[in-house]
């Protein structure tokens, strides 16, 4: 069976002519759905795993999302084997690497959450990696602040290592935020820096456990553009390749893009300085638009952390301003001793950015960071001595769009990588730099369409004219 789409598109072409092209598409029925009606129908827009899923077979009518058959049953039966008493799985959030997380209904209380469901691995029978991560989980679930997605319950059922945790309706994290505008500008940025750094203090001062694992993925903005951090425990340790020994080497592992250098070594033990190496790392991503070694793939960027460089941000997106650029300088050093020794001091430094003052560099400077050195000034004063500088004018943070949201763990290179935003050149006019403009194609070529077309309908209308002359 089949039906047949037609599209009717109109061009102005300055003539007392209208012009209109049909394009006819066949396009296939959906085969039919099966019988569960929490699978056949996804309200638009579709959670995060079901567009993960259904990328390249999902279609669109009226404000929904029809998955077809085959993907709705594969859904289906994953969902019928997950049974925990008190939860009612009502749909998938997201299948990364070593999570699934559902959305469910707990009806005790009568609300939505969110349950994880921790992959098995394959290389360790005996479970003592996942026993770790509960035991960190339980240690971490007593965190209670507002900048944190609140743990409810752990446990295990028919051998399925759970978590559940607060579910954070019309959300969605800041890599799928990337994803519709890959860039952020500087209020934006700051607005997030200040939420991470407050909630990742109070973490590290209640816990002294890292999170090892910060990411755009696991950071999520609510409907008021708040953010809220996610996967507190979650991270495994792992072996992962010791390349100056050619054996292994067990460490935390987090996301190759965002790790510490001090994580790809497997230094013990890991501080809250890894975690602010990891927030630098993202707060790059959301300034330039591109993660930090994104050409290289997979597991493999992150040994370029350990002594390799990345562009300065500022060369890739001149609309941030020196101190932010500075900000994500130092969170980057390679020796977490050169970095800010605490949260405090980065969202000290967060704040005074967003009051309007500027951040200098210490004449000495702070050693080897992961970012490109650039021209600052310099000061034989701290590197955080206050310079009043005008406030810049930004848009207000964009809010999400209407999507519950749970971040689900995901392996190395997962993330979907947005294409490198290209340097933007800059000119001088009338004694100012400004960016240059885009020529574009596009609109070059429905001109030279648009002219074309003219040109034949006028040459039409003189050969009729010469052909068969008006009758006087």
């Amino acid at each position: 069976m089949r039906s047949d789409l037609v599209i009717g598109i109109g061009i102005g072409i300055g003539v007392e002519i209208p012009v209109v092209l049909s394009i006819t598409i066949p396009i296939p029925t959906p085969t039919p759905m099966v019988s569960s009606p929490k699978i056949e129908l996804l309200q638009s827009p579709a959670p995060p795993g079901a567009r993960l899923l259904c990328q390249s077979t999902e279609i669109r009518i009226a404000g929904f999302h029809l998955i077809p058959a085959a993907d709705a049953a594969y859904l289906y039966s994953i969902m019928s084997e997950i049974n925990i008493n008190g939860y009612e799985i009502t749909g998938l959030i997201r299948e990364g690497g070593t999570a699934t997380s559902w959305k469910a209904f707990q009806s005790s209380l009568r609300r939505t959450v969110a349950i994880k469901v921790l992959h098995p691995d394959s290389e360790d029978p005996t479970n003592a990696r996942l026993e770790a991560v509960m035991a960190n989980i339980r240690k971490t679930a007593g965190l209670k602040h507002p900048g944190i997605i609140e743990v409810i319950d752990v446990g295990i059922s028919d051998g399925n290592y759970y978590i559940v945790t607060g579910f954070v309706n019309d959300s969605v994290s800041i890599a799928e935020r990337m994803r519709e505008a890959p860039v952020f500008n500087e209020k934006e940025i700051l607005k997030v820096a200040e939420h991470v750094a407050s909630a990742m203090g109070y973490a590290w001062e209640s816990t002294h456990i890292p999170h090892a694992n910060i990411k755009p993925d696991n950071l999520v903005l609510d409907p008021n553009g708040f953010v809220l951090i996610s996967d507190f425990g979650m991270a495994r340790r792992d072996f992962i390749p010791d390349l100056a020994t050619g054996g292994h080497i067990e460490t935390t592992v987090g996301t190759p893009n965002y790790m510490s250098p001090e994580q790809v070594r497997g230094t013990p033990p890991l501080d809250s300085r890894t975690d602010i190496y990891s927030f630098g790392a993202t707060l790059y991503h959301m300034a330039t638009g591109t993660m930090p070694f994104q050409d290289t793939p997979n597991e493999h960027a992150m040994y370029r952390h350990l002594a390799e460089t990345i562009e300065n941000p500022q060369e890739i997106n001149p609309d941030i301003s020196p101190s932010l650029a500075l900000l994500i300088f130092r969170m980057m050093m390679k020796n977490p001793d050169d970095r800010y020794p605490s949260w405090e001091a980065v969202l000290a430094d967060v704040k005074r950015i967003a009051s309007g003052k500027t951040l200098v560099r210490a004449e000495a400077g702070y050693g080897a960071s992961t970012i490109k050195p650039f021209d600052a000034p310099a000061t034989a004063s701290a590197a955080h001595s206050p310079v009043i500088k005008p406030k810049r004018a930004h848009s207000p943070i964009i809010k999400p769009s209407s999507s519950g949201i749970d971040s689900g763990s995901q392996t190395p290179g997962e993330n979907a990588m947005p294409k490198e935003r290209p340097v933007l050149r800059v000119r001088k006019q009338n004694g100012n730099a400004r960016p240059a403009r885009k020529r574009s194609a596009t609109r070059g070529l429905v001109s030279l369409v648009q002219w074309l077309i003219t040109l034949a309908i006028w040459g039409y209308l003189a050969w009729t004219l010469l052909k068969f002359p008006p009758k006087v």
